[in-house]
C-alpha cells in the first residue's frame, strides 16, 4: 500500500508572490540555448491553464521554448505510440500513471533512476508519489497530480456532522433520503470506484509476481455481497450516473477528484467532501492513481526535460496547480489550505496506488462478476469463482504468448 502521508498547497495569491520572483531549483539540468522542447497532451480547460502557466514562467527563467500540441485524449497514447515507433513524436508526453507499464515495455518511455538520482527533481515529489508511476521499482514517469475516490455529499441533505462513517449507515442513510425526484447515494459500481472495498475486507489481487490471488480468501465473496447490498436496497442508488447530484438531486456520490472542480461549479458552498466509510470497521482503501510527464525514449532533448520538469515540481509550482486545476500535489512540501484537497489527500493516504502492471486480466472479470451477482442474479460465490477462472486463464494466455 503507497501511502501519501502529508499533501497541502499555499494559497493562490501567496503562491503568486513566490513565482513572480522567478525562483528555480539549484541543482537541475540546464539546457543549451535555443532547445524547444515539444509537449502533447490532453489537457483543456483548466487544466490547459495551468499548463501554459507553466510554461510561461519556465521560458522567463530559462533559455528553453516549449511547444504544446493538444491531442484528444482518446487519441493521445496511440497517437504518441505510432509516432515513436517511428522515430517521431515529441520530447514529453502528459499521460496516466498506468501507462508506465505499456510504454516501458515498449520500449517508448526513458527510464528515469539514474537521470534524477541526486537532483533537485528526485527530492520535490514524496516516495510515494514516484512509486506510482514506477515499473519494478524504476520510475518512468514524473506525477503532477494525484487522483482517486471520496465521498461527496449535498449539504441540502445532509450536515457535515451527519455524514455516515460506516458503509452500512451509508447505504441505509442513501434510502432513507431516496424519495420522489430525489436519490439518496450514487455508487458507481465500477470496481474502480469500489475496488478499496475489497482492499478494506482484507482482498488482494496479484503477489510480486502477478500470480492471483483474487478469491483465494473470503475477501471477493464478502466484496461481491456489498455489492448485492447496494443493489437490493434500492437501485435506483447503483449507478455511475453523475447528473442528479450535479443538478442538486442526490445527498450523495462516490466519486473522483476530477469532478471536484466541477460540483464546485454546480453546488457552490452546499458541496462537502468526506472520507469514504468504513468497511467492517475497516477504513474504505480506495485506488488512487496521478497523471504526470513522460520522457520519450528517443528525444535528443533530455536536459531541457529534466530542466522543465525539475521547474515544475517545485512546491511552488505544483501549488499553482491546486489552486488554479483542483491538482492533489504529489508532494510533502506543499501545504495545503483548501480543504477539499486536504480530505482528497487524507483519503488517498489511506489508499493503495493503481499498478502500472497485471490490472488487465482483472477490470473486464471483476465488471463481470459484479453485473452477474447484481442484474444476473448469480451468487456471490459462484461470481467470485468465475471471475478466478477467467483471470488465470488470462494470465496463462498471456504467459503463452
Amino acid at each position: 500500500m503507497s501511502i501519501i502521508r502529508k499533501l497541502s498547497v499555499f494559497s493562490l495569491v501567496a503562491v503568486l508572490a513566490v513565482v513572480s520572483f522567478g525562483v528555480v531549483p539549484s541543482n537541475q539540468p540546464v539546457a543549451a540555448q535555443d532547445t524547444t522542447l515539444t509537449i502533447w497532451h490532453s489537457w483543456q480547460d483548466a487544466e490547459a491553464d495551468l499548463l501554459e502557466t507553466w510554461v510561461e514562467n519556465f521560458e522567463e527563467n530559462s533559455d528553453v521554448t516549449v511547444e504544446l500540441r493538444f491531442i484528444p485524449f482518446d487519441d493521445l497514447r496511440t497517437t504518441y505510440e505510432n509516432a515513436v515507433a517511428t522515430g517521431e513524436g515529441p520530447d514529453l508526453l502528459i499521460g496516466q500513471a498506468d501507462w508506465a507499464g505499456p510504454l516501458s515495455s515498449a520500449g517508448l518511455i526513458k527510464p528515469l533512476g539514474d537521470l534524477i538520482a541526486d537532483t533537485d527533481l528526485e527530492g520535490h515529489l514524496s516516495e510515494a508519489a514516484w512509486d506510482l508511476m514506477a515499473v519494478a521499482g524504476e520510475p518512468y514517469g514524473v506525477p503532477v497530480t494525484l487522483d482517486g475516490v471520496a465521498l461527496y455529499y449535498n449539504r441540502d441533505f445532509i450536515d457535515d456532522d451527519e455524514v455516515p462513517t460506516d458503509f452500512d449507515e451509508m447505504v441505509e442513510l442513501g434510502n432513507e433520503l431516496t424519495e420522489g425526484d430525489d436519490v439518496g447515494l450514487l455508487f458507481n459500481p465500477g470496481f474502480y470506484h469500489t475496488a478499496g472495498i475489497y482492499f478494506a475486507l482484507g482482498g488482494q489481487l496479484f503477489d510480486e509476481e502477478f500470480n492471483n490471488l483474487w478469491n483465494t480468501d473470503d475477501a471477493a465473496v464478502r466484496y461481491l455481497e456489498r455489492h448485492l447490498q447496494v443493489f437490493e436496497t434500492n437501485k435506483a442508488m447503483y449507478t455511475g450516473d453523475n447528473v442528479l447530484f450535479r443538478n442538486g438531486q442526490a445527498a450523495m456520490i462516490v466519486d473522483g477528484s476530477w469532478n471536484l472542480n466541477t460540483y464546485r461549479e454546480d453546488l457552490g458552498d452546499k458541496l462537502g467532501l468526506a472520507l469514504l466509510p468504513e468497511v467492517d470497521g475497516v477504513r474504505w482503501a480506495p485506488f488512487f492513481g496521478g497523471k504526470g510527464f513522460y520522457i520519450s525514449s528517443i528525444t535528443d532533448n533530455e536536459e531541457a526535460a529534466l530542466e522543465f520538469l525539475t521547474f515544475i515540481t517545485s512546491p511552488e509550482q505544483l501549488a499553482l496547480g491546486a489552486a488554479i486545476a483542483g491538482h492533489i500535489p504529489p508532494s510533502d512540501a506543499v501545504e495545503v489550505e483548501d480543504p477539499y484537497i486536504a480530505t482528497f489527500s487524507q483519503q488517498f493516504a489511506l489508499g493503495v496506488a493503481l499498478p502500472t502492471q497485471g490490472m488487465d486480466p482483472y477490470w473486464g472479470s471483476l465488471g463481470d462478476a459484479i453485473t452477474a451477482v447484481t442484474e444476473g442474479g448469480e451468487d456471490p460465490a459462484t461470481a467470485a469463482q468465475a471471475a478466478q477462472e477467467a483471470i488465470e486463464e488470462l494470465l496463462a494466455s498471456s504467459s503463452e504468448s
